[in-house]
């Protein structure tokens, strides 16, 4: 290697120093840590059996959800603002949309909290409304067969979730979370069209923006259902887990997450390590926890207790290799 480009590469390794090379305030702090992205579940350890239905005490309702909820309502009001042609049909969807979701976020919260929502028989009775897509929808068939498309899917992906949702309170009790799909969510036409949607110039149209915040206002309260079932239920297949951006060490994780946990609580760690092929299951306490600005998520450290050596070395030959990896791609960005 030529002194130059030496010098070029060590340079280049300085400026991201800052990425490869953090810390956070927990007792893992002694362990060389690293961020990288990969799938991860980090799952409450402690449960109660005394509510109606199995659950956590995790707090899935937390302050940034509900702030994610309404910063996504006055979105999808604001982008109505701005849109002129079929704007009456439009609200009225808009508020038919905003009632779904908050019938079905209101069963999933209390399904989080161990309660089981239809033992109220106007409940039962409201859950047929919301299985018919919207009164306004049909509207839009001939003279917006794509903005209807669009809404259908996202309509479609509610149905489903509104059924699972049943299915699970129908067939759970206070020993055991029914998962009827084994937690394999399939996907939805929804997801396609918001990866689809959400350029620069589709979100410059405001249509496509409210379409695009609808369909997050879903995916928020789908995704708690989700976790409170990953939670409960079946827990080793990683293609369930999240995509994240974690900071790992020997000794503990620090991750972003929504649901609210509390220190010194124990949880239960899942891993994906891509370099190695492999998962790690340890278990562990919470260390910090801190909000992190602009965004609705706490940044969550957590010490793992009593780590084998086996999954000691797990975690160390994927940093190592995460780390040669990010060498290669350094050195070959340099000029020769």
């Amino acid at each position: 290697m030529s002194v130059s480009k030496e010098s070029q590469l060590l340079s280049s390794l300085a400026q991201n120093d800052q990425k490869i090379h953090t810390s956070w305030n927990g007792v893992g702090r002694r362990f060389h840590r690293l961020d990288f992205r990969t799938k991860v579940l980090v799952a409450p350890g402690n449960f109660d059996s005394f509510k109606d239905i199995y659950t956590s005490s995790t707090l899935y309702y937390s302050r940034h959800v509900l702030g994610r909820h309404g910063h996504l309502k006055v979105s999808i009001l604001e982008d109505l603002d701005h849109i002129d042609r079929f704007k009456d049909q439009l609200s009225a969807l808009a508020n038919e949309f905003f009632s779904a979701i908050d019938f079905f976020a209101h069963a999933v919260k209390q399904l989080s909290e161990g309660l089981n929502p239809l033992k109220d028989a106007v409940y039962v009775l409201r859950v047929g409304q919301f299985k018919e897509y919207s009164n306004e929808l049909n509207r839009f068939c001939d003279d917006s067969p794509k903005t209807h498309a669009f809404l259908v899917a996202i309509y479609h992906k509610y149905f489903y979730y509104l059924d699972m949702l049943v299915q699970i309170l129908q067939q759970s009790t206070s020993s055991y979370l029914v998962v009827p799909n084994a937690n394999k969510w399939p996907k939805f036409d929804s997801e396609k069209n918001l990866i689809k949607l959400s350029t620069d110039a589709g979100l410059k149209v405001p249509l496509i923006r409210m379409v695009c915040h609808m369909t997050e206002m879903l995916d928020l309260h789908a995704n708690v259902l989700k976790d409170i079932c990953l939670d409960c239920a079946e827990k080793i297949n990683p293609s369930n887990w999240q995509p994240a951006l974690i900071n790992l060490s020997e000794g503990g994780l620090a991750i972003a997450l929504q649901k609210k946990f509390k220190i010194h609580e124990r949880v239960e760690v899942f891993c994906w390590l891509p370099h190695i092929h492999h998962s790690i299951n340890l278990k562990g306490s919470i260390v910090s926890i801190e909000p992190i600005e602009g965004r609705f998520v706490d940044r969550v450290a957590i010490d793992f207790k009593n780590p084998s050596d086996f999954m000691q070395r797990s975690i160390r030959k994927e940093i190592q290799n995460q780390e040669l990896k990010r060498l290669a791609r350094a050195w070959n960005q340099l000029p020769n």
